[in-house]
C-alpha cells in the first residue's frame, strides 16, 4: 500500500520485479489498471522516493491487506498463483529491458507471495534463470566516464554540509576546489572529506544560494521538529540569568506524539500507535501483581493486521457468542475504546493503569469463553484484578495465615500418621489355625 504526497487514497501495488541487485527501492509494479491495453498499469516505480511517496505499508503476515481507516485504490480482484506468474513474467520482461538499457544487473528473486495467504511459492525455472541479464560490458564504462567528467565540475556557489560529522556542525560552509572527490546525488553533493577529525568520512552539502549559514541551521532545525515530532527549543537564555529562563515543561508519558491526516483531523495508523508505546514503569502502580499486558495484546492485534475493533469482529465472527451473552457487547465497547484512545487521542495506553484494568477485563472475558464460548467460566475472575482476590484482607495477613494452616494442616497430617501406626493389628479367633497352608 503506497500513500503519496498529494492524494488522499492508499494505492494498492504488486512488487514484479527488482531493478537492480538486492536491496534496490526500484521495481517494476503492477497497479489496478494493470489490464490496459496501452500497458500504462504496469511501469517502474521507486518505494525510496521520500520526496514523493510519504508512506509504505506491506502486507500482514497472512499475505492480506492491513487494516486502513482511508479509502483505497486496490485490485478488483484476488489473483491465483498462475495469475499472479503471469503479471510477474510481464514485469520481468520490462525490467530487464529498462536494466539492459541502463547497463544494469539484478538478482533474480527465487519465490513470490500467494495472495492472501502470505505462503512463499518458488519460482519457476524459467523466471530465475538469467542472473544478470540486464548487465553490459559496454554501458557501465560510459557511465563511470559520465560520472568522472562530472567529478570534474567544480559545483559554484556557497555549499552547507546537512548532516554532522566530528568536526562538521550542520550549515558549515565549504567551497569546492580542484581535487575535491565528490558527486551529485539529485540536488545535493556527497563529499569525501580528506582532512580533520572526518577524514574519510562522506558529509553531504546542499546549495546555499542566497541564505546564510544561520538561516540554514533554522530551516533544518524546523524540519526536524515536524518530521519527528520533536520539543521546539525555547530562547536561549544567558548565563547566570536565571529569572529569564522559561519554564520547562514536564514530559507527558501519557502522551504519544500528535499526528494528524491530510485533512488536519488527528489521526495515527494502529501499527504506528504500537510502535511508538512505551510501558514506564512506577514504584506505586496500583496493580498489586505489577504485570503489564496491554502492550503484549496489542502487539498481537498488530501482527493480525487489524485494529482492536475490526480484530474483536473478527474473533466474536469465530466464536460465536450466546445472543444473550451480553459480554460480546462488553469486547465491542472496550476494544471501541482502545482504538480511539490510540488513533485519535493518540494516548501512551501502555503506561495508564487505567487502561490496564481495561487489558485485564478483555482478557478475562477471552478467557472465559476459550474453552466453550456458549457456556462461559469465570473462574479465578478475581485474580485477573492484578490484587491478591481479598476486597479488605491484608496481603502480608493472608501470607501469615496461609502459612500458618500449611503448618497446621503438616502437623495434624503427621499426628494422625502416628495414631495409625499405634494401632494393633487385627487378631483371630481363639483355636483358630496357626498360620499356613
Amino acid at each position: 500500500m503506497v500513500w503519496f504526497e498529494d492524494d488522499d487514497v492508499f494505492h494498492e501495488r504488486v512488487l514484479l520485479w527488482p531493478i537492480g541487485t538486492t536491496g534496490t527501492k526500484r521495481w517494476m509494479i503492477g497497479t489496478p489498471d494493470y489490464s490496459e491495453p496501452d500497458g500504462s498499469g504496469i511501469y517502474e516505480e521507486n518505494m525510496g522516493d521520500a520526496t514523493w511517496i510519504a508512506k509504505v505499508l506491506p502486507l500482514a503476515l497472512n499475505g492480506k491487506r492491513p487494516f486502513l481507516d482511508e479509502d483505497i485504490y486496490s485490485f478488483g480482484n484476488v489473483f491465483d498463483d498462475d495469475e499472479l506468474l503471469n503479471l510477474i513474467r510481464t514485469g520481468k520482461g520490462l525490467a530487464v529491458s529498462l536494466m539492459t538499457t541502463e547497463g544494469l544487473s539484478f538478482d533474480p528473486p527465487a519465490s513470490f507471495v500467494a495472495w492472501n495467504s502470505g505462503r512463499l511459492v518458488p519460482l519457476p525455472s524459467d523466471l530465475r534463470r538469467g542472473k544478470g541479464a540486464g548487465s553490459s560490458k559496454v554501458m557501465p564504462k560510459m557511465q563511470d566516464a559520465s560520472k568522472n567528467a562530472e567529478r570534474r565540475k567544480v559545483p559554484p556557489g556557497r555549499w552547507a554540509a546537512v548532516s554532522s560529522l566530528p568536526g562538521v556542525r550542520v550549515g558549515d560552509i565549504h567551497e569546492f576546489a580542484e581535487g575535491d572527490e565528490f558527486t551529485f546525488l539529485d540536488n545535493l553533493v556527497l563529499l569525501r572529506c580528506t582532512q580533520g577529525p572526518a577524514e574519510g568520512h562522506v558529509v553531504v552539502l546542499e546549495r546555499l544560494d542566497e541564505r546564510t549559514s544561520e538561516q540554514f541551521r533554522e530551516a533544518r532545525r524546523k524540519q526536524a521538529v515536524e518530521e519527528f515530532a520533536l520539543p521546539s527549543s525555547g530562547p536561549v537564555v544567558p548565563a547566570g540569568d536565571a529569572s529569564k529562563a522559561p519554564a520547562e515543561e514536564p514530559d507527558d508519558a501519557r502522551t504519544l506524539s500528535v499526528t494528524k491526516n491530510k485533512r488536519g483531523r488527528r489521526h495515527k495508523h494502529f501499527v504506528d500507535a504500537v510502535d511508538e508505546l512505551v510501558e514506564d514503569m512506577y514504584n506505586d502502580w496500583p496493580l498489586k501483581d505489577n504485570v503489564r499486558t496491554l502492550l503484549h495484546i496489542l502487539e498481537r492485534m498488530a501482527s493480525d493486521g487489524l485494529a482492536p475493533v475490526a480484530w474483536c469482529e473478527a474473533y466474536l465472527a469465530r466464536k460465536k457468542y450466546a445472543d444473550s451473552d451480553r459480554s460480546q457487547h462488553e469486547l465491542k465497547n472496550l476494544a471501541k475504546i482502545l482504538e480511539t484512545s490510540l488513533l485519535y487521542d493518540q494516548l501512551n495506553v501502555t503506561s495508564l493503569a487505567a487502561f490496564e484494568h481495561l487489558s485485564r477485563r478483555f482478557q478475562l472475558i477471552l478467557a472465559a469463553h476459550a474453552n466453550d464460548s456458549l457456556n462461559p467460566v469465570y473462574a479465578g475472575a478475581e485474580f485477573y484484578g492484578g490484587d491478591d482476590g481479598d476486597e479488605l484482607l491484608a496481603p502480608e495477613l493472608r501470607r501469615k495465615v496461609l502459612e500458618g494452616m500449611k503448618t497446621q494442616a503438616k502437623v495434624l497430617e503427621v499426628q494422625q500418621k502416628q495414631k495409625e501406626l499405634k494401632v494393633p493389628l487385627p487378631r483371630g479367633p481363639k483355636g483358630g489355625p496357626k498360620g499356613g497352608v
